[in-house]
């Protein structure tokens, strides 16, 4: 219409349409490089969120293996990959301890046990077997086979910290008002008259 008036000449009218133009072509280049730099946000934050490495599990760690700028290898189908630290479940302690393979038919799981440390002498800890091995191994200085057994706290005890020393008692059976003796005062007696052996208590 400024042009129809007389106001501006078609010069200043083709100089205007190639001004308009040459910003289109400009915004769509402008546009190009957004999605062009959201890529490379993308990627950059891809890298990073692979730098955050996320436990499977809540708990405590226990130990570090490795030292800042060491290198780890991703963990794959045949290749467990590097280990970076332990991570252990303090709510859920136990102690595991070896027993011997006479012991095993009277054990099971859910049985009480009672738990002491040299650390705590006058406290006893309560606990349950919670797994009994299914395949025995060989005690390599006495060759004799024994089972690993596992217990599980009644209540997550604070106190007691990862490798401390412990003494497992587990209760087999349980008699009311029972005569009891010292193991070293029971003998055993051939009876005469053939058949099995007698006990009896000196």
């Amino acid at each position: 219409k400024l042009f129809e008036k007389g106001i501006i000449s078609v010069e200043d009218v083709q100089a205007l349409r190639y001004t308009t133009q040459l910003n289109k072509t400009e915004i769509e280049k402008s546009k190009w490089a957004i999605k062009e730099m959201e890529g490379d946000v993308a990627t950059i934050q891809k890298k990073l969120d692979q730098t955050r490495i996320t436990a499977p599990i809540s708990g405590t760690v226990t130990s570090v293996l490795l030292k800042e700028g060491e290198g780890v290898i991703q963990g794959l189908t045949n290749n467990s990959g590097t280990a970076i630290m332990t991570i252990a479940d303090m709510t859920q302690k136990g102690v595991t301890v070896n027993v011997r393979e006479m012991d095993v038919p009277y054990l099971h799981p859910g049985q009480p046990v009672s738990v002491t440390s040299p650390n705590y002498r006058d406290r006893t800890f309560k606990a349950a077997v919670s797994r009994i091995a299914t395949t025995g191994e060989a005690d390599k200085t006495t060759g004799l086979i024994k089972f690993k057994l596992e217990t599980l706290f009644a209540e997550p005890y604070p106190e007691l910290r990862l490798a401390m020393s412990a003494v497992v008692t587990i209760e087999v059976e349980k008699r009311e008002a029972a005569l009891t003796a010292p193991l070293a005062a029971v003998m055993s007696e051939a009876n005469p008259a053939g058949g099995s052996a007698g006990d009896f208590v000196y």
